[in-house]
C-alpha cells in the first residue's frame, strides 16, 4: 500500500498569516513618499521666498544709496560749475587774503558797517 503524506496544517510559516506580516504595504509607502515630496516642495518654496525677500530688501537699500549719490552729484556739479567761473574763484581767493602777483594789498579798518 502506498501511503499519502499527511496534510499540512494551515499554521505553517510560509502561509498567508506569515505573508501578511512580511508584505510591503504599498499604500503606506506611497503616503510616506508623498509626504516627503510635499515637505521637499514646501522647503523649496520657503527658501525661494526668503531669497526673494532678501533680494527685495537689498534692492531697496541700493535704491536709497543711488538717490543719495544722485543728490550729492547734483550738489557737486553745481559747485563745480560755480567754481569754473573766474569771478567766484577770484572772490573766494580774495576772502582768503590772496592777491595777484605784483599787486599791493591794502587793509582798511575803522570803516562803518552797513
Amino acid at each position: 500500500m502506498h501511503q499519502t503524506p499527511p496534510h499540512r496544517s494551515r499554521t505553517r510559516t510560509s502561509g498567508p498569516a506569515h505573508r501578511k506580516h512580511s508584505r510591503v504595504r504599498w499604500d503606506r509607502l506611497g503616503q510616506l513618499a508623498m509626504g516627503g515630496v510635499l515637505i521637499a516642495l514646501i522647503y523649496l518654496y520657503v527658501s525661494a521666498g526668503v531669497s526673494l525677500l532678501g533680494t527685495w530688501h537689498t534692492s531697496r537699500a541700493d535704491i536709497a544709496k543711488v538717490r543719495t549719490l544722485e543728490r550729492e552729484h547734483s550738489v557737486l556739479s553745481h559747485r563745480r560749475s560755480a567754481l569754473a567761473t573766474q569771478s567766484l574763484a577770484e572772490t573766494q581767493a580774495r576772502q582768503l587774503g590772496m592777491a595777484h602777483p605784483g599787486e599791493k594789498v591794502y587793509v582798511l579798518s575803522g570803516l562803518p558797517k552797513h
